[in-house]
This record gives structure tokens, sequence and C-alpha cells, in this order.
């Protein structure tokens, strides 16, 4: 099982969300500020199989690629991809 923590701004992170949920990905979603993009954002929490990784990608990147920004060398969404040794849901 894997965590994916997506930090993507707060304008694109419905749409992210959606297409996530949509595909019965579940998410918890966090509101953030930080460095990567200094204003408004959101940390999305995704935990999936090892197999729902790659799909997961895949819809990060169709979501960032429509909405990507103008500016050069500014990435719409940021992503860490860690291993999880146990899940629980109570």
């Amino acid at each position: 099982m894997k965590m994916i923590l997506a930090i993507i701004q707060d304008s694109h992170v419905n749409v992210l969300a959606k297409a996530l949920m949509d595909r019965d990905i579940r998410i918890t979603r966090l509101a953030s500020t930080g460095g990567f993009f200094k204003s408004g954002n959101s940390t999305l929490l995704i935990g999936v199989e090892d197999e729902q990784v790659e799909m997961v990608k895949n819809i990060v990147e169709a979501v960032s690629t429509k909405e990507r920004l103008e500016e050069e060398n500014v990435h719409a969404v940021n992503m860490f991809i860690l291993n999880v040794d146990s899940y629980e849901r109570i």
C-alpha cells in the first residue's frame, strides 16, 4: 500500500478531488500553505494499493496538464509517494 501526498493549488484541487473520487479513490484534503506555491494550496492524502499508483499519477498529470500554470518552471502539483506498513479504518 502507498500514501500519496499531493500538494496542489486551491484553484485546481476541486477538479483533482472529483476526478479521484469518481474512480472510488478516497482522499483527505488538508488546507496548507508553504514554499512550493507561496499561496493557498491543499494537501491531498491519498491511500491506494500499489497497483493504483500509476492510475493516480496519470489522473494527477491529466488534471495538472489541463490546469497548467502559464509561468515556466512552476509545477501545478508536487507529489510524495510513501510506503505504508499498515492501514486501518475504525
